[in-house]
């Protein structure tokens, strides 16, 4: 035997359409909710990415200290940037994994928005 499953356990896992991916909830990281500041943003980058700028509203929060410091994000819906997108979904995944489904991967990261505040 090289490995074993709980059938059970497997089942609950799956979703309807019979797979174990669960997708994250997505957002632009240009939407109006993120522009204007309604929506609380969570910048999971490095110490030095934030430093060379980030989002006006956004709160740093690097990415391998995300579980340690969840309790520092405000309670609600929050969406999570990084540079480019990869980062962010790692962290959405790890909050909804704490429990914090409310969070929102930001499509397109720091590189998108700005991008898009250049006009490009």
């Amino acid at each position: 035997v090289v490995g074993w499953v709980d059938a059970d356990a497997l089942l609950t896992l799956l979703d309807a359409s019979g797979s174990l991916a669960v997708p994250l909830p997505q957002q632009a990281v240009t939407s109006a909710a993120v522009r204007d500041g309604s929506l609380p943003v969570i910048d999971v980058r490095g110490r030095t990415e934030w430093e060379g700028g980030h989002l006006p509203h956004a709160v740093h929060i690097p990415l391998g200290e995300l579980a340690e410091r969840v309790h520092e994000i405000p309670a609600g819906a929050v969406g999570i940037h990084c540079q480019a997108g990869a980062r962010s979904a790692i962290a959405t995944s790890l909050l909804h994994r704490l429990g914090r489904t409310n969070a929102i991967d930001l499509q397109g990261g720091y590189a998108a928005w700005v991008r898009a505040a250049q006009g490009s």
